[in-house]
């Protein structure tokens, strides 16, 4: 039965932190000088994260090249593992295709690649690039490899990442990657092994206390104690890894590229997580199975299967979720101030009031609150409304003790556009360090005098990673990735220091390639090519405050739990990414909190 539903939104738009923005860039020199560029960018959600699916998934960049199409051999076979990621099943309904039959296709058929149907690009059809470097540097234009996604024949010339070192681009096939991708998953084995025997000695609670850089730091120090004072026993753990390995050899490795390459490849995490290294907890690493570069398996808060962007942008989901009426009852502009729970001028029980600062004002037998959780952390403030919360009366203490031992995490996008491509062409990420570490790199930080951890040093730090939208969409772009420490620098940073910053980080990464597309000039001139400059700011946005949730330090199970339990007998419901334990920080968690939360709405109204 349908039910009357309004929605109160306080954006001049409905999608939250799913926005795809038309940016316009001018051209200022060349025959083009004076045009205006257009393209679509997603400011804040851009990937599907595993479609959810198992079958032949081919290089979306190899297929511009060949004219897309099913190539020979390919197994037509379509197999589902386990549920859909829900945003597949959301651009397929936007966007149903018919089969060379005329019959409507259910996406299964050998004729129709099934998430080009969904309007997807697989820009990672092995899996998951950030948790996995051995899916970041397998081959462009092969099927996932059996070594643990390095590239294998060594003669293939393209990988899904170009990587550049101080100045200089690595070779593809360099045997320090190689060993790189090896170190670093044997490391995180490591990692996993310490939170597994902390269980074992019966301290499992202790890995939500002790972060992933410090066991890191343990594990790479052989015999280091992440555990602190009384925790100590449990968390000594002997690298077994000879150490002659990571040193040059006859196998051609470098020492030194080794351990900077396993440093950025830590980074990676971080462009996952919402938070640096030093912040996120144990007890997110421990592991059953190895971390390869099978993409056949999700486990990181992804679905299995590629990820995958999506053509013009993630807002084409908004479409399908606005069709049939709902548009038609959501209502822009309007910023909660107060829910209260009261009983309803019809005479019936419970019921909650809604008011806005504009003073519409809304009762309802059921209210299901979606904001971020950064907005419910300054939501149970005192005084927010006066002399209380945004919530009279005020939540259960188990609720707001969850709200606030969670995080919003920094992550800021910066789009650079370009009047002319210095970059490569075909690889759609591009991985930059600035100079070689000789050292593994600390992660957890340095104790204090008073016993706490002295954060990084303010600015972009030693990593940055790049998506190109050139190979990607055609776009003369490159967006850049601020995460941890490096986008917390950035908030409250103008855009010009922010820009000046990444470009200056640009230069000393790619300096010989640079130099050698553009006459040879120096450092300095990607000021003058750089004709646009755009930037993400979810952390100084009041309706998000922060990019997306996750775990910190501290963070439990039951935290989350307890975040998406209803309140009010019933009556007042949460839902949104942060009260969805599997995939927090995600679109398609927060597709599955809304359907779970409706059902709930649903219970309520029929008590």
């Amino acid at each position: 039965n349908k039910v009357p539903v309004l929605i109160l939104e306080a954006r001049d738009r409905i999608g939250g932190r799913v926005h795809t923005a038309t940016v316009r860039a001018r051209r200022s020199a060349g025959v083009e000088a004076g045009d205006v560029a257009e393209f679509p960018v997603d400011m804040g959600a851009a990937w599907v994260h595993g479609t959810g699916r198992l079958g032949p998934a081919p290089s979306s960049t190899s297929e511009k090249s060949s004219g897309g199409g099913s190539g020979e051999g390919e197994d037509p076979t379509i197999e589902l593992a386990g549920d859909v990621n829900p945003i597949v099943e959301l651009l397929r309904q936007a966007a149903p295709l018919e089969s060379p039959s005329g019959e409507q296709d259910d996406g299964r058929n050998a004729e129709g690649d099934w998430f080009r149907r969904a309007g997807l690009e697989p820009v990672s059809p092995l899996g998951n690039p950030w948790t996995r470097p051995g899916v970041m540097h397998a081959p462009l234009h092969a099927a996932a490899p059996e070594d643990g996604g390095v590239a294998s024949p060594e003669s293939e010339s393209q990988r899904h990442c170009a990587l550049f070192v101080g100045g200089k681009r690595l070779r593809p096939d360099d045997p320090a990657i190689r060993e790189a991708v090896r170190l670093h998953g044997a490391v995180l084995e490591a990692v996993s092994k310490v939170g597994n025997a902390a269980f074992e000695e019966g301290q499992g609670a202790s890995t939500y206390r002790i972060s992933v850089g410090r066991t890191i730091d343990a594990v790479r120090q052989g015999n280091g104690e992440a555990g602190g004072e009384g925790e100590g026993g449990w968390l000594t753990y002997l690298h077994e890894a000879d150490s002659g390995e990571n040193e040059t050899s006859g196998n051609g490795t470098d020492g030194d590229l080794v351990e900077t390459l396993v440093s950025y490849f830590h980074h990676l995490q971080s462009c996952w997580h919402p938070h640096a290294l030093s912040e996120i907890q144990l007890s997110e690493y421990i592991r059953e199975g190895e971390r390869g570069c099978d993409g056949t398996t999700g486990g990181d808060g992804d679905f299995p299967g590629p990820h995958c962007t999506v053509k013009g942008g993630m807002g084409s989901i908004l479409q399908p979720l606005t069709s049939g009426g709902v548009a038609d009852v959501a209502i822009c502009g309007q910023e909660v101030t107060s829910i209260e729970r009261t009983r309803l001028e019809s005479g019936r029980d419970d019921g909650v009031v809604v008011i806005c600062r504009s003073g519409v004002f809304v009762e309802a037998d059921v209210c299901i609150v979606t904001m971020p959780l950064g907005c419910l952390q300054d939501a149970v403030k005192v005084p927010y409304n006066r002399s209380r919360g945004m919530f009279y009366p005020a939540l259960s203490d188990k609720k707001i003790e969850a709200i606030q031992a969670m995080r919003m995490g920094s992550y800021k996008k910066v789009f650079l556009t370009f009047d002319s491509i210095f970059w490569p062409t075909d690889e759609p990420f591009l991985g930059l360090i600035r100079e070689v570490e000789a050292m593994p790199q600390v992660l957890g930080g340095d104790n204090g005098e008073d016993g706490s951890y002295r954060r990084a040093p303010p600015g972009l730090g030693n990593h940055l990673q790049l998506d190109n939208l050139w190979a990607r969409d055609g776009i003369p772009c490159l967006e850049a990735t601020l995460v941890g420490n490096a986008a917390e620098w950035a908030t409250g940073q103008t855009k010009e220091a922010i820009r000046d910053a990444v470009l200056r980080f640009i230069e000393d990464a790619m300096l010989e390639t640079i130099s050698a597309g553009n006459g040879g000039d120096g450092p300095g001139c990607l000021l003058d090519r750089c004709i646009g400059c755009h930037i993400t700011r979810w952390e100084e946005d009041q309706f998000s405050r922060g990019a997306y949730s996750g775990f910190v330090l501290g963070t439990l199970e039951r935290h989350m739990e307890e975040l998406g339990r209803p309140e009010w007998a019933g009556r007042l419901i949460f839902a949104g990414e942060a009260t969805n334990s599997e995939y927090e920080g995600s679109v398609h968690g927060a597709l599955i909190s809304g359907v779970d939360a409706a059902e709930k709405a649903f219970a309520a109204l029929s008590s």
